[in-house]
């Protein structure tokens, strides 16, 4: 047979034979090639674990209800919190003043960052303890710490007026100093956040960067280090590194090729087997049939990775009536779904599995995991409970179920410093305005992010809180603030953070030589 016919005759029968079951699953790992050629052990980079875990909150999240300024209650143009009311339209109320953005003072969570008067500041009213149920649809329930008492406790730092930059820029100097292009552009400054940079030309997202210079001691190399909950991006994508997308049932098996079902499962996962194991002379079909067999060797690997070391026994349900359920969070009297909780809660079982000392077989040193939330382009009714409060509740419920998570997880795996190993931190592709469009809010600039977990300094705000005065000194006439922190030293403290050399930070963040200091301190 010609090399030419070989390679036509396998590409024929493997398609005809994936195509009579369901070949979508599997194609999303055929990346893995440029990940390994096969599972092999490496000598340790680190000997310890660390991992970055990415909450995307798709849509362009309204940060400045998220941290509120709360120096006093009294009606006082000089006071921090009457210039957010005023600038936000007043105090939402739906029956009295439906256009309203701003919160009301008594319903914030008070915080008290390092250096700022007691309770100077405060959380959205939905950042509080979360209780759960202690069993699925029962009554107990256990009280967990949310964001306002995670930043209390120094597990959470807030970084204020942060967002993409190619300078420092301010409102003086926005005429004559390069911006990034396409500001108030959905795709393009996901796109920027996504990259750490603003040439969106740039074929590789910094997680993906990082990723290939700290992932050498990872031992399961068919098993790439960047791992994604939340379908493709490029934030995840490297030279060599191809992210491992899984859905939070697990690792996502062909469908209809069992080989003990019988029937025609049998029968096409037989016909799969043999085309596979077949001696291909062409390199293309060799690769392609090798490449194969590798992806389903390691969905095997990781669903019984999954299944025997992966549980977490942390609580995540409400109103739920089995185990297997999705998670509720409950906003005024109504449960609704928290499909972040459900990513999390899979991130956990994979660092669980992935975690050297787990006895899986993975034994990752370095991982990168991305999850997302949508529903943030609140152009609508945007105050109601079905928007920004229901919003930020899933929030809450889920990086409070996802703190405690990595505490039991660490106690199961007998490595009490787990929690100091995880860093969760969160993007979102800009604020919006501080004026509302009579139903919500638009696309701005500069917002506000949060990082959570053991290993950061917080109870502590990186960066300068803008004056919110509308077409004030930091804004435009909306709102729209102009960042005072670059997205490049934030992550460029994550990298650093991971490992990633310093002569090495630039190269992934080329931006990073405009800004003095170049990473925020708040990791070691």
């Amino acid at each position: 047979m010609s090399r030419s016919n070989d390679r036509r005759d396998f590409l024929r029968g493997l398609s005809a034979t994936l195509i009579a079951g369901s070949a979508q699953a599997l194609l999303p790992q055929l990346g893995i090639v440029g990940n390994a050629l096969a599972a092999t052990a490496q000598s340790k980079a680190f000997g310890n674990y660390r991992a970055l875990v990415c909450v995307y909150l798709d849509g362009g999240n309204d940060s400045w209800n998220l941290l509120v300024p709360r120096d006093n209650a009294s009606v006082d143009s000089g006071s921090l919190y009457d210039r957010y009311r005023i600038a936000r339209g007043g105090i939402y109320n739906a029956s009295g003043n439906t256009n309203g953005l701003a919160l009301d003072f008594n319903a914030l969570r008070p915080i008290t960052p390092n250096g700022f008067a007691t309770n100077s500041f405060g959380l959205h009213p939905q950042c509080a303890d979360y209780f759960f149920a202690q069993t699925p649809g029962g009554a107990a329930t256990l009280n967990f710490p949310g964001l306002a008492s995670l930043f209390g406790q120094q597990r959470v730092a807030l970084f204020p007026n942060i967002g993409t930059l190619v300078k420092p820029i301010t409102k003086a100097t926005y005429s004559v100093t390069p911006k990034p292009p396409q500001l108030y552009s959905h795709s393009d400054q996901t796109t920027q956040w996504h990259l750490g940079r603003t040439a969106t030309n740039h074929p590789y997202g910094w997680g993906g960067e990082l990723a290939s210079r700290v992932a050498s001691g990872n031992q399961l190399t068919t098993l790439a280090p960047c791992i994604s909950i939340a379908g493709s991006s490029r934030f995840l994508v490297g030279d060599g590194v191809y992210p491992y997308q899984m859905s939070t049932a697990g690792a996502t098996a062909l469908s209809n090729y069992s080989a003990t079902a019988g029937g025609l499962q049998s029968q096409r996962r037989a016909a799969l087997d043999l085309m596979l194991g077949q001696t291909y002379v062409h390199p293309f079909g060799k690769e392609y049939a090798q490449l194969t067999s590798r992806s389903l060797d390691l969905t095997n690997t990781l669903s019984a990775a999954l299944t025997d070391f992966g549980n977490v026994s942390t609580v995540y349900q409400q109103s739920s009536a089995t185990a297997g359920s999705s998670s509720q969070v409950t906003v005024a009297g109504t449960n609704y779904s928290n499909s972040l909780l459900d990513q999390l809660r899979m991130v956990a079982r994979m660092i669980k599995a992935s975690r050297p000392g787990s006895g899986a077989g993975i034994n990752h040193e370095r991982q990168i995991y991305l999850v997302r939330l949508g529903g943030f382009d609140t152009h609508d009714t945007q105050m109601a409970n079905t928007g920004q409060p229901l919003l930020m509740a899933r929030l809450n419920q889920a990086l409070s179920w996802f703190r405690q998570a990595m505490i039991d997880v660490g106690a199961d795996l007998g490595a009490p410093t787990l929690p100091n190993e995880v860093t969760l931190f969160t993007m979102s592709e800009f604020a919006r305005t501080l004026s509302s469009n009579g139903n919500g809010s638009d696309h701005a600039w500069g917002g506000v992010q949060l990082a959570l977990g053991g290993a950061v300094a917080g109870r502590a705000m990186y960066g300068t809180f803008p004056n919110q005065t509308l077409d004030g000194p930091d804004s435009f006439s909306r709102g729209q603030f102009l960042p005072t922190t670059p997205v490049d030293t934030y992550a460029a403290t994550m990298a650093r953070w991971m490992g990633v050399p310093d002569i090495d930070l630039e190269q992934v963040f080329p931006n990073l030589v405009n800004f003095n200091p170049d990473t925020l301190g708040f990791l070691p």
